[in-house]
């Protein structure tokens, strides 16, 4: 991975934006209710972090331009859901402080994309796994299955959604907790 100062990064956007146009189109989705739309999804962006971090960047594999699935992340944990169409996508990129009023991004490793790529199936909610970024003498970014951990965070709004809707683990990968954990006996208040 390598870090991209960020004067070279509005550059770069730029020339995108004007040789390619606008990249997919997303819906922040925290407070969704009703049926999801046809041929879209809810994507499920779970970010561990032990620093701050700007944007989270992904795209569909033949796209040149990125979409933001979030912005200005905390340092811990945060969950949040964006409705997105139907497809397979990769995670490109993370906006990183560099310290002294300084940022730029990490492009993630180009020869492990295979492990950043997710896909999102339609009328479902879509888990990847969750998007980890450790700093210490370096950033390591990884896409991790804690489809667990993942629910125990989530808002009363969210569990709502996912009650009403199927949740699938769609990264690298299989994962058949969920399809358990709806099997188990709920306690009382839960």
């Amino acid at each position: 991975m390598r870090v991209i100062p960020r004067i070279l990064c509005y550059c770069m956007v730029f020339l995108s934006l004007l040789i390619t146009g606008c990249a997919t189109s997303l819906e922040n989705a925290d407070n969704f209710t009703g049926k999801i739309p046809k041929g879209m999804g809810l994507l499920v962006v779970a970010v561990d972090s032990t620093v701050p971090l700007g944007d989270l960047r992904f795209k569909l594999p033949d796209d040149t331009f990125a979409a933001v699935a979030a912005r200005h992340i905390h340092e811990g944990r945060t969950v949040h859901f964006v409705l997105l169409r139907a497809g397979n996508y990769l995670w490109t990129r993370v906006d990183v402080s560099l310290g002294y009023g300084m940022s730029g991004w990490i492009d993630l490793d180009e020869a492990h994309k295979e492990h950043f790529t997710f896909s999102i199936q339609p009328g479902v909610i879509n888990y990847p796994g969750d998007f980890v970024v450790v700093y210490h003498s370096g950033y390591h970014i990884e896409l991790i299955d804690r489809t667990a951990m993942m629910l125990q965070l989530l808002s009363v709004t969210q569990r709502k959604i996912i009650k009403n809707s199927r949740l699938i683990y769609t990264g690298p990968g299989n994962d058949i907790f969920y399809d358990y954990y709806e099997k188990l006996p709920k306690l009382s208040g839960s």
